[in-house]
């Protein structure tokens, strides 16, 4: 049984009690975090926190630290961990005692639909930036967000705790090439588009942003549509990715809200 003094009840629950940091499914927990390959080898990713669990209604494996509170999503394996090994497998400062392990679900070019909206993520390498802007797209309703080779692994912790649950209630499709994207209709941000207060959003689209410090790659510029801006004062050169994506979600959204 697993005792979460904050509940003050005991909540009967088939597990297994780890007392090692050199337990086997701890490994398997520490080699997910930083292998990257090792990640997609296995399908899986590690979510830490109640919070980041989000919508999911299943994980493949549930790590809680003895007396914290069991989350209400269901397991395949449940583990109460001792305080000290649980120390082996939380990345942030203050966990709150949750670590998952949950199956990675990437889509392909081909369930991009010509009836969707859509956020392309170009050459994005910061894993801030990334999960907030998959925060914010799951927030303004669009089907999925598009990645790019060359950006950040979407399911990398870092990524997987910014996006704060976002990616279990989004899609996530991950292109082979640019060139996948021809033939849909993309519009670019770029600080030398159009003024976005006049732009008329079409109702179906990809918005594409890049990286602070690349921009969007050549390929995707050639590709897109449209161009637009956010003006801002001359007192910055630019705006941080995920505000600018923030912003750009949001109008090209109001009208579904």
């Amino acid at each position: 049984m697993i005792y979460p003094p904050d509940f003050g009840i005991i909540i009967p629950m088939p597990h297994k009690t780890i007392t090692s940091k050199e337990n086997a499914r701890l490994k398997h927990v520490r080699k997910l975090i930083a292998d990257k390959d090792y990640r997609y080898e296995t399908r899986q990713y590690v979510i830490e926190g109640p919070h980041a669990l989000g919508r999911i209604a299943r994980v493949n494996e549930l790590f809680v630290r003895a007396g914290a509170a069991l989350p209400q999503v269901a397991a395949d394996s449940i583990y109460c961990v001792e305080t000290r090994a649980f120390g082996a497998i939380a990345s942030t400062e203050n966990s709150q005692g949750i670590v998952a392990t949950a199956p990675i679900n990437v889509l392909g070019a081909e369930r991009i639909s010509t009836g969707g909206r859509y956020v392309l993520l170009d050459r994005i390498q910061d894993p801030g930036n990334m999960g907030a802007i998959i925060r914010s797209a799951c927030a303004f309703g669009y089907n999925a967000v598009i990645i790019t080779p060359g950006c950040v692994d979407p399911f990398s912790p870092k990524v997987v705790r910014a996006a704060a649950g976002a990616l279990t209630a989004i899609d996530i499709i991950q292109l082979k090439s640019q060139a996948e994207l021809a033939h849909h209709p993309i519009i670019a941000a770029s600080m030398d588009g159009k003024n976005i207060a006049a732009f008329a959003w079409p109702d179906h689209f990809i918005i594409a942003v890049g990286s602070e410090a690349a921009g969007l790659s050549p390929e995707i510029r050639a590709m897109a549509a449209d161009t637009v801006a956010i003006p801002i004062k001359d007192a910055m050169e630019s705006l941080n990715a995920a505000v600018a994506a923030g912003i750009l979600l949001y109008l090209g959204s109001a009208r579904n809200l």
